[in-house]
């Protein structure tokens, strides 16, 4: 029995749509996470929350408060809003208002 030219043109086409989204999904997640940086939100944000600091945390321990919060996007994006910013070695312990949604570098400022 032979596949007639149409059903093999089928699975070829499929076969190329396939391979062309894993392509552009695998393209796509490459950029993101090396070229385009970490996820982070952007603008001044909204509402209104408070993030305590206590004596010894780390910018890490810092970045996650602030992620699980809902301030920053991720703890990747807030380490890296900190890296060779001066400010970053000024953030002393205490009680900070904060709005919900902020990019790190406003969450920084």
């Amino acid at each position: 029995m032979s596949k007639s030219k149409p059903a093999l043109l089928s699975l070829r086409t499929l076969t190329v749509l396939a391979l062309t989204l894993v392509i552009f999904a695998l393209g796509k997640g490459l950029y993101q996470q090396y070229l385009a940086g970490p996820p982070d939100y952007s603008g001044p944000g909204r509402g209104v929350t408070s993030i305590t600091i206590t004596t010894g945390e780390s910018l890490g321990a810092i970045g996650n408060a602030l992620k699980e919060a809902g301030v920053v996007e991720s703890v990747d994006a807030f380490i890296a809003a900190t890296t060779n910013n001066p400010k970053s070695d000024t953030i002393q312990p205490g009680k900070y208002a904060l709005k919900f949604e902020m990019s790190s570098q406003d969450a920084l400022d």
